[in-house]
């Protein structure tokens, strides 16, 4: 049963495309929610959530097959023979069926042969398995760095343009239709692409950057402002690309709130809201998000009697 947990688990986290494991998922929510309360005071702590959620789901994942197959191997110590000089008549207990397993898993011969065939079979699978575990996890890792760095290029980019509009008083709907078209659009890509890599490994949500203006949960309020300011635009163009980063803000407000936030049915705003919060960062832009939403709303009610009529 425990190897089956692991093995399952592992393949949910790292192969199937939902990206779901019951047990990594779990555990790194225990890790988020144990330590936020230390951020409270130590503003770095949630820096380390991330890294530890990981090495602790694969360290448990470990553990799950150590001491599943030592639990198979227990009953079976009578048909194992001892290297000369070790009195079997003291290798008889559950530690010594861990140090065979141990051994297995990580392919390294020990002190104690197994007789029979079906044994002998069993320790080759969970060598091969301890190695698949192995290359799965340094994949993993490998696999989860370039996704934070596509979220923090992201909000570093979005936080440039946030700086350029409270400082230099530019708008990006004060562009031409053809630059803001392209910008909105590229917006709208990429913040797609980091909802799809998250859905992908969820454990990216548990990585807090330490720097403000690299926070995704920081400047999702701007970019839903964004979108709501370009959707009423009255160019064509603008008003497409505005649809279209509106859809991709939809989208990964839905995924955040329903996943990480048990905020299945919450409005956009209240989950890109409490996203920030349970990040511990202040956003930008919540005041911008809020009268641009109420305003998207009149002007499309007014649209759509409009078109009634």
């Amino acid at each position: 049963m425990l190897i089956a947990v692991s093995i399952l688990d592992q393949f949910q986290t790292l192969f199937y495309p939902a990206g779901h494991g019951t047990l990594s998922s779990w555990i790194g929510k225990i890790v988020w929610r144990l330590i936020r309360p230390i951020g409270r005071w130590k503003k770095n702590a949630l820096t380390f959530a991330g890294p530890i959620s990981m090495l602790l789901i694969i360290v448990v994942w470990a553990n799950l097959l150590l001491f599943g197959w030592a639990l198979l191997f227990y009953p079976e110590l009578g048909s194992f023979t001892m290297m000369q000089g070790i009195d079997p008549q003291q290798h008889h207990t559950f530690a010594d069926a861990v140090n065979i397993s141990l051994g297995s898993l990580i392919t390294l011969a020990g002190d104690m042969m197994p007789t029979k065939r079906f044994l002998r079979f069993a320790m080759g699978v969970e060598g091969v398995v301890g190695f698949g575990l192995l290359t799965a996890s340094v994949s993993w890792l490998l696999s989860v760095y370039p996704i934070l760095e596509s979220a923090r290029s992201f909000a570093q980019q979005v936080m440039s343009m946030y700086s350029a509009r409270e400082k230099a008083k530019i708008n990006l709907l004060d562009l031409p239709e053809s630059e803001a078209l392209t910008i909105f659009l590229e917006l709208a890509t990429q913040l797609a692409t980091v909802r799809n890599q998250m859905a992908q490994f969820p454990v990216t949500y548990y990585f807090n950057v330490g720097e403000r203006k690299t926070g995704l949960s920081v400047v999702m309020p701007f970019v839903a402002y964004l979108a709501d300011k370009a959707e009423v635009d009255q160019r064509p163009g603008v008003r497409l690309a505005g649809c279209v980063l509106g859809h991709a803000v939809k989208a990964f407000a839905e995924f955040i709130g329903g996943t990480f936030l048990d905020l299945p049915n919450a409005d956009r705003n209240s989950i890109l809201i409490a996203l920030a919060k349970d990040h511990m960062r202040e956003p930008v832009g919540v005041d911008l998000m809020q009268r641009s939403g109420a305003l998207s709303r009149v002007v499309t009610g007014r649209l759509n009697a409009r078109e009634a009529g």
